[in-house]
């Protein structure tokens, strides 16, 4: 009996993504053959058969339609269960070590071609690498209370801002170097080396 209240709101959710992501698409395409910046929201709602405030409900600025991704949930959902389960720092950053490949297949779960070409504009288009990088300011800021949780840290202390900026910036990097070598070395061995390095010298950095 309780699992059913939450059979609709799961049937909705994955609507939802698979309507923003058809939309996303019909925008992918109009910047790639008229380029971002000839581009309109309600041009993109045309083609995509929805009216431009759903389009605003649904992405909020122009520059998400490129930016957005539900990976970012994957991500969250990901280290909450690392940290419920994780007995101390050792064990954390021993997770996250082996969490590089399933964020890296999170990621890569659509069409691989069409995760390049977002991240070819995410580099080349000042408004969309600003909205990136909000997003991933929202996602470090999400990040520290269950991290700090686990570690017993001040959720708000310098050390635990340290801490996850240099996980999610180690990140970023990874796929800026992913996106300037041509995508020719896989994703998941660029987040695998930058999460080892960076989760290193975490610890050392903790243990002195």
């Amino acid at each position: 009996m309780s699992e059913r209240p939450t059979e609709p709101f799961g049937l909705r959710s994955q609507l939802r993504v698979a309507a923003m992501r058809e939309v996303q698409k019909a925008a992918l395409d109009l910047f790639d053959s008229e380029g971002y910046g000839n581009v309109t929201i309600e041009r993109i709602a045309g083609v995509a058969g929805v009216s431009p405030s759903s389009i605003y409900r649904y992405f909020g600025t122009k520059e998400m339609l490129v930016v957005w991704d539900d990976y970012e949930t994957h991500a969250i959902d990901m280290v909450r269960e690392a940290c419920r389960h994780a007995a101390g720092l050792e064990e954390l950053i021993g997770t996250a070590k082996l969490a590089a490949p399933l964020l890296s297949a999170a990621i890569l779960s659509g069409d691989e071609s069409f995760i390049k070409r977002r991240m070819k504009l995410i580099n080349a288009e000042d408004e969309i690498r600003a909205g990136h990088l909000r997003v991933i300011q929202r996602l470090e800021g999400r990040l520290r209370e269950p991290i700090a949780e686990c570690l017993h840290l001040d959720p708000f202390g310098l050390t635990i801002r340290l801490i996850v900026a240099q996980v999610i910036w180690s990140f970023v990097a990874a796929l800026d170097c992913w996106v300037d070598g041509s995508f020719a070395e896989p994703l998941q061995d660029l987040l695998t080396e930058a999460l080892d390095r960076v989760l290193t010298g975490i610890s050392a950095q903790l243990d002195s």
